[in-house]
């Protein structure tokens, strides 16, 4: 279980900020196969999980006006929600150098160097996933809005420009190493305790084969899981407002926006501040991937929701036509 492994790893690493691993019950085959039946941690006592107290947060803050536009409160303090990612940027960059410190004896956690048919694959998963999109987008349920269908529509009027688009993310080389990660990373995974923070559920993605879940990847693939976290929340806050009677949306969106802006650079400063690994030449390694990682999400995330939460499909549409419309106006000049 690829939880069990994680949980054992971080506790003999020393990682303080999951739940320790006490133990677990398993049943071994004839063969040698391990079958989890029970895993024990350690109880966290905690406030919530980040994706809760990072939406209250911001619907407080975005109700009462609090954000400037250098992302400080009225007392002139950072905004709660803002100091929580803070945190969860620093925790995650210790989570990476733990897992970038393993012993290169142990093969199930050893670093292994990017090679040229990893960004093949890489590559080649997106675009698939792209495909996939596209496919599920030409035929919408009759329950999805009017809204939805219009992006929609836009984003498949794009698609030529969109696979391009793709094309263009794929670096010619990437540096550094890829690790064994979290997987499924998102607010969802951290639990807040008093002003700390936890990651926890280290399964990976429940739909995904074991294999898949254990699989390394650059560290950037956990970083752009958790900017499509921040993405979720920024719109599932300014959606709040507008339930609550707030009639200009672009009254609305820019604050939320903003705050997006502000959560995804304060996390990624405290990322990188916190796994400092400059001294081997490797800090944020596999940084140059991001783009990518961010655009196998999204559409991810397409055809996800668009199969099982329709409400939501609107979401990672209109990130998806953030990504790739400067790609059109771009095309627009060069024919010009």
């Amino acid at each position: 279980d690829p939880g069990i492994e994680m949980g054992r790893f971080l506790s003999k690493a020393g990682f303080a900020n999951s739940p320790p691993y006490l133990g677990a019950i398993e049943h071994i085959a004839p063969d040698g196969t391990p079958t989890a039946l029970a895993v024990a941690f350690e109880h966290v006592r905690n406030q919530g999980d980040g994706w809760t107290v990072v939406v209250d947060a911001l619907d407080r803050e975005l109700e009462e006006e609090s954000l400037s536009g250098d992302g400080d409160g009225a007392d002139g303090g950072l905004p709660y929600s803002l100091s929580l990612i803070e945190t969860i940027g620093r925790r995650t960059g210790e989570l990476h150098r733990a897992l970038a410190g393993a012993d290169p004896e142990d093969p199930a956690f050893a670093p292994e160097v990017i090679s040229s048919a990893d960004l093949d694959e890489w590559a080649a998963r997106t675009t698939a996933r792209a495909e996939q999109a596209f496919t599920h987008l030409v035929s919408l349920h009759e329950s999805v809005d009017q809204e939805t269908r219009d992006l929609a529509a836009r984003l498949l009027s794009l698609r030529e420009v969109t696979l391009k688009r793709i094309e263009m993310l794929i670096p010619r080389i990437a540096r550094g190493n890829k690790l064994r990660l979290h997987n499924d990373y998102h607010l969802a995974k951290i639990l807040v305790s008093a002003n700390d923070v936890y990651i926890v559920d280290f399964e990976g993605e429940p739909d995904q084969p074991v294999d898949e879940r254990r699989q390394k990847a650059p560290p950037s693939r956990d970083i752009a899981t958790m900017l499509r976290s921040l993405d979720y929340a920024a719109r599932t806050a300014m959606d709040r407002q507008t339930q609550r009677g707030a009639s200009q949306l672009e009254e609305i969106e820019e604050p939320s926006l903003h705050w997006r802006a502000l959560a995804e650079r304060r996390f990624l400063r405290s990322y990188g501040m916190a796994r400092d690994d400059t001294a081997s030449g490797s800090h944020l390694a596999g940084g140059e991937l991001l783009p990518l990682f961010l655009a196998d999400k999204l559409f991810q995330e397409i055809l996800y929701e668009g199969m099982n939460r329709p409400v939501f499909l609107s979401i990672p549409l209109r990130a998806a036509l953030e990504l790739v419309e400067p790609m059109e106006e771009l095309t627009k000049e060069d024919a010009d």
